[in-house]
């Protein structure tokens, strides 16, 4: 949301810069980041209902496993997706600092004239 909230803000900018395209390109990667996002929320809740096995006190080898399994994929998923989410935020940030810039440059030469 917050991407979003920044995308909006500077959207003048964004759509009078160069890097218009590079722009689109993110604005679909944060769609699909957002959508990955609400899904890792819903395997999260998931996996987090299914904590009662761990923690029942019944001995139960096979389930408590799958769990641990589970537990181990889901961290290394988590840490993908944040790797990815850095990626994303380290572009955006850099496009909308060089749309800014550029505002600022034409605005000086705007006020000069």
């Amino acid at each position: 949301m917050f991407f979003q909230d920044l995308v909006k803000t500077y959207t003048l900018q964004l759509l009078n810069s160069k890097e218009f395209s590079d722009t689109v390109e993110i604005i679909d990667v944060l769609n699909r980041s957002q959508k990955q996002n609400n899904e890792l929320i819903e395997i999260i809740r998931d996996h987090e209902r299914g904590l009662e096995i761990m923690v029942d006190g019944v001995d139960q080898p096979k389930e408590e496993s799958v769990y641990k399994s589970e537990h181990k994929q889901l961290v290394e998923t988590m840490s993908e997706y944040y790797k990815d989410y850095t990626a994303i935020k380290e572009q955006l940030f850099q496009v909308i600092k060089s749309a800014i810039k550029k505002d600022k440059e034409e605005r000086l030469l705007d006020k000069k004239e």
